[in-house]
């Protein structure tokens, strides 16, 4: 499998990756990827500090109280559903590779089967070498 920057495997992180997608490789496994997508970098004290004071001068006191919680509760939904995003995806993986054991058993019960009637098949003729004394 080819390296693509800004791409690395999934590893059950604590933290949910950004951007996820499932990719196949070339032996038919399938993986997990993350990247990590970052527009504007990281955001410090400063930076947090700064966007507080232009809401506040934008929306008054009274109304920072009821943008927080539309903030939270936005935040909140979004967590749920990347949450169920990654779940969603981690099922089909395993569903997947549950499809292929199914598929290996059943090629195995068949070749299993034939491999009974030909050793059944070779026990009831009688072998070349052997002779019939009666």
């Amino acid at each position: 499998m080819a390296a693509v920057q800004g791409v690395a495997p999934c590893h059950g992180s604590v933290i949910p990756p950004p951007v996820a997608g499932m990719i196949a490789t070339r032996d038919g496994s399938r993986r997990i990827l993350c990247a990590e997508v970052r527009v504007f970098g990281t955001l410090g004290v400063p930076e947090l500090v700064l966007i507080f004071v232009v809401a506040l001068l934008l929306f008054g006191p009274r109304k920072m109280p009821q943008i927080g919680r539309s903030v939270g509760r936005a935040l909140s939904e979004f967590r749920r559903a990347s949450n169920e995003f990654k779940r969603t995806i981690e099922d089909e993986v395993a569903a997947a590779d549950i499809r292929d054991v199914e598929r290996d058993i059943k090629e195995v019960k068949t070749v299993g089967r034939d491999l009974v009637d030909d050793v059944k098949g070779a026990a009831d003729s009688p072998s070349s070498g052997a002779r019939d004394t009666m």
